[in-house]
């Protein structure tokens, strides 16, 4: 049921940002709610691994990055 809800929330939207944590980036979600390529824009963390950033950048798709905690 939430994999449905969250994939009509992204039909029906004009853009997709997603907060990516590092501790997603190590792991497959058990449902796949939509393609890599459909995300608009990515928020990832100040510590995120450079070549995760590279590879979303390459798709087009704007990468955004938090601001180390102080």
């Amino acid at each position: 049921e939430d994999v449905a809800f969250k994939r009509a929330l992204l039909r029906g939207a004009r853009t997709s940002a997603v907060l990516l944590t590092n501790d997603k980036l190590a792991v497959r979600a058990p449902y796949r709610i939509c393609r890599t390529e459909d995300i608009t824009r990515y928020v990832l963390s100040a510590d995120a691994p450079v070549l995760a950033r590279a590879r979303l950048a390459q798709l087009g798709r704007d990468v955004l990055t938090a601001a180390p905690s102080a």
